[in-house]
């Protein structure tokens, strides 16, 4: 009976695969600096079952100044790609790519290696199509509707894109939108990034 490899080996081997190829890592998150305020992003989710552990891997682009300024009305502090601005399944880029299986040690090496290979020949080139304002902003307006932190995001990039006033008009809609729903911690971030506008 084969033995399902330790989730720290299958973390460990598939991190140090993706440093191969020139993303850093730290708790399952993967950077990669693609300009001062735009990062490539990876996070790597871990599916674990008795006999097999899946690596569901997402690929997306930090936005440093857009992440900061979420955080600062959130009332959390900032760490640096701990979480991505937008981003979505590598699945998603690479459908006929099969899924990232590892049921015994001897398949550690090999697919965190094919893991690498697939982020790096699928995922990064996607982030450097989301690393300006104006690629990113139809995406997170799409999103806007999903909320998990999207409308304050949508929010933010416009307003650092050098479109205030159609921040500021998205923020009073959406607030008075939100308020309607009791969605009251939203509203007083919204709120927030309102007063933040630049002048």
């Amino acid at each position: 009976m084969s033995v399902r490899p330790a989730v720290k080996t299958v973390a460990k081997t598939c991190n140090d695969a993706l440093a191969a190829v020139g993303i850093r890592s730290k708790y399952d998150i993967g950077m990669l600096e693609i300009n001062d305020d735009f990062f490539a992003w990876v996070g790597l989710n871990r599916g674990t079952h008795p006999d097999f552990i899946r690596i569901n891997a997402f690929v997306g682009i930090h936005a440093a100044e857009v992440m900061k300024v979420t955080c600062e009305v959130a009332g959390k502090k900032y760490r640096p790609g701990e979480f991505a601005t937008f981003a979505v399944h590598l699945g998603e880029l690479c459908p006929k790519v099969p899924q990232f299986i590892f049921a015994t040690e001897a398949d550690v090496p090999g697919e965190a290696a094919r893991l690498a290979q697939m982020i790096a020949e699928f995922g990064i080139p996607y982030a450097n199509t989301l690393c300006s304002y104006d690629a990113l902003l139809p995406l997170l307006k799409a999103s806007v509707p999903n909320l998990g932190g999207m409308p304050q995001r949508y929010a933010v990039a416009l307003a650092l894109n050098g479109e205030r006033d159609a921040a500021q008009a998205f923020l009073e809609s959406h607030i008075v939108q939100y308020r309607a729903k009791q969605y009251l911690e939203l509203v007083a971030q919204l709120e927030a990034i309102l007063a933040w506008l630049p002048a």
